[in-house]
């Protein structure tokens, strides 16, 4: 449901805060001038006696102090983010642990005041069962073909680790989807989740083989700066400049991961992963669904739909675009949506549907409920 979340807390909403447990003193935050920040974040000493912790800045801006509180909600509650928090059971679990956490860090606060913290950044996400013999990396490898760059203005795309991760990226948001399970072992220069936790890593101690037959397709969507985070929030109808009791919320989570996911193979994607592959079929299709397209369009919309499907469009596109204006490819683009409308005949993966009903009902995943027998 919810993932990483950086709060902002304003100084006179702390009670008691230890300066020295962020390597400066009273004076010093009291003579700084101008932008100046200290730095408290757990060691390994730290995080080995107490688990997870989160990390903490404190900010000074001109006149105003607050503390920015920057962690994983999952890690904070089950100390690995593979299980997901449900909205009415776990909230205030996660806001004593986070209370505790913080005091044995030196900063004491109510309750309430983490609750109604102001929010500048969340990665609302969903862990997705594979079934049916589908591998988190072929479903990767297919969804890499569908050119979401231009549509939800990311600016680089990373196809990364052996394709077991890919990466939609801008400044301001991100959608990364990766092989949960894949990752878990990696180190941090090559992890998608930089912060594993011990608990995470030993996440399958306990069911060992359960992690060779459990294929879980993370999808995450980042949202990094506080002004891409209110227009994603206004245009799904949710009020911005949110609380934290505002985002621990299942159906906003779901409503952000789905408008990326409907974004992504609604407009002229889904035909992408369709399971038909034989040419001639494909041609039959393509004069079934317009029984007046004269033979040479017909072998046309035939080519550009496995062209599509070979490499994907963003490379189809690229290749375009080295021998014709963009308007060639604008007319190529209408073509691709007259594919895409063949969706009555269209018979997608089982992870694309997979990932549809993981979306649409959202329930939380926990890594007790299955066993080898399930999977």
């Amino acid at each position: 449901m919810l993932d990483t979340v950086i709060l902002i807390i304003k100084k006179e909403d702390i009670i008691s805060l230890k300066f020295e447990k962020f390597g400066m003193t009273k004076g010093d935050l009291l003579s700084a001038r101008g932008f100046k920040k200290w730095v408290n974040n757990p060691d390994s000493k730290e995080k080995a006696e107490n688990g997870y912790m989160p990390r903490l800045t404190l900010i000074k801006r001109g006149l105003d102090i607050s503390l920015k509180i920057e962690f994983s909600a999952p890690k904070m509650l089950f100390g690995n983010n593979v299980d997901e928090l449900e909205e009415e059971e776990d909230f205030d679990t996660v806001i004593t642990a986070l209370k505790e956490s913080l005091l044995k860090m030196g900063v004491l606060v109510a309750e309430s005041k983490i609750k109604e913290a102001t929010i500048t950044s969340f990665h609302p996400s969903k862990n997705i069962v594979l079934t049916d013999g589908y591998t988190s990396s072929f479903a990767i490898k297919e969804l890499a073909k569908v050119n979401l760059n231009r549509k939800l203005d990311f600016n680089e795309t990373k196809f990364r680790n052996d394709g077991s991760s890919l990466q939609y990226y801008a400044k301001a948001h991100s959608l990364v989807i990766y092989d949960k399970i894949y990752d878990l072992p990696k180190p941090k220069s090559r992890a998608i989740d930089k912060d594993q936790t011990e608990k995470q890593l030993s996440l399958f101690d306990d069911a060992r083989g359960l992690e060779k037959h459990l294929e879980i397709l993370r999808m995450e969507v980042r949202l990094s700066q506080k002004k891409k985070m209110n227009l994603v929030l206004q245009k799904l109808g949710y009020q911005e400049n949110p609380q934290f009791k505002d985002i621990f919320k299942k159906d906003l989570c779901q409503k952000i991961v789905k408008s990326y996911w409907d974004v992504m193979i609604a407009d002229k994607g889904i035909f992408l992963f369709d399971t038909m592959s034989n040419p001639l079929r494909i041609l039959q299709r393509a004069i079934k669904n317009n029984q007046r397209i004269r033979p040479k369009q017909a072998i046309y919309i035939t080519g550009l739909e496995i062209l599509c499907k070979d490499k994907g469009i963003r490379e189809l596109r690229q290749t375009i675009d080295l021998i014709a204006k963009s308007k060639t490819w604008n007319r190529i683009t209408k073509d691709i949506a007259k594919i895409n409308a063949y969706d009555k005949d269209l018979n997608p993966h089982g992870f694309v549907k997979n990932i549809e009903k993981s979306l649409g009902t959202f329930e939380s995943f926990r890594i007790k409920s299955y066993t080898l027998k399930q999977i």
